[in-house]
């Protein structure tokens, strides 16, 4: 009898498809205990934002009570972090199923001081540990999101 493998594992199937889905970016390097690493990262671009913004833009807009209406996904995450919120910028990264959702992730497992699992998120991610300053890395996430 033939089974659906899918039906078995429906979320081996939705990264599968998540996969082919996401286009290539190239990284800005996030120095590792060795030397700079080079990756690719995958981000879907309809979970960004609807609208061009610049990162000093974006920047300037943490300034605001509350966030650009054009701007949703990882964005948001960030968004919140920067803006003091880190539960709601946790609840946004983790709802994400993306590399970068998993970089904002460890990201900020690694700004509240929980190394292990920063680790967890930073190969979910397919990136070395950062050993960048927290703002660096917030800034190099940024830049990198809003160059795709």
């Amino acid at each position: 009898m033939l089974t659906n493998r899918s039906a078995k594992n429906p979320r081996e199937n939705q990264h599968k498809h998540l996969l082919r889905s996401l286009e290539y970016l190239p990284s800005m390097p996030c120095l590792s205990q060795e030397k700079p690493a080079l990756l690719g990262y995958k981000i879907k671009k309809s979970d960004i934002f609807e609208a061009a913004m610049t990162h000093q833009e974006f920047l300037d807009s943490t300034q605001l009570d509350a966030p650009p209406q054009n701007i949703q996904g990882p964005l948001l995450a960030l968004w919140l972090d920067r803006t003091g919120d880190w539960e709601k910028a946790h609840n946004t990264a983790q709802s994400l199923e993306s590399e970068v959702g998993a970089w904002i992730h460890a990201y900020l497992h690694r700004k509240e001081g929980d190394a292990l699992n920063a680790q967890y998120w930073y190969s979910r991610a397919a990136k070395p540990e950062c050993r960048l300053s927290l703002d660096e890395e917030w800034t190099e996430i940024t830049k990198a999101i809003l160059s795709a």
